[in-house]
């Protein structure tokens, strides 16, 4: 069960009720997605590079959770695979290479990273 600015996952009717009560809250007049075929999904975020690559990357900028800093729409995918996510040898992935990993096992909720500024480039892509 998941649902619009509110995701959220719940497993009983309480726990459903409660989020319909709050969601309705924190949602207003946006609608509220209910869809328990959602269960098994992965949701990740997708964002966009200097050069209009699409990666999965979960933060506006890299301090967090990588050995870069800025954000990732100042860099190009060449510099940004070139860094490790913190603490492993792992690298951020493209979007790309993130559905072949997961090809069509689950399924995939996309939430697109913006800064809400009026650009409409990654949705395009």
């Amino acid at each position: 069960m998941l649902g619009g600015r509110a995701m959220e996952i719940v497993d009983s009717e309480a726990q459903l009720d409660d989020y319909i009560n709050t969601a309705v809250n924190v949602s207003g007049d946006s609608p509220v997605l209910v869809d328990q075929y959602l269960r098994d999904a992965i949701e990740c975020d997708v964002g966009l590079t200097q050069d209009e690559e699409l990666i999965v990357f979960h933060d506006d900028n890299l301090e967090r959770l990588t050995n870069g800093t800025g954000d990732i729409g100042e860099h190009s995918l060449d510099h940004l695979k070139a860094l490790t996510l913190k603490e492993t040898d792992e690298r951020i992935p493209t979007l790309q290479e993130f559905l072949d990993i997961i090809a069509d096992q689950v399924p995939l909720i996309l939430e697109i990273k913006s800064r809400y500024d009026g650009e409409t480039e990654i949705a395009r892509l």
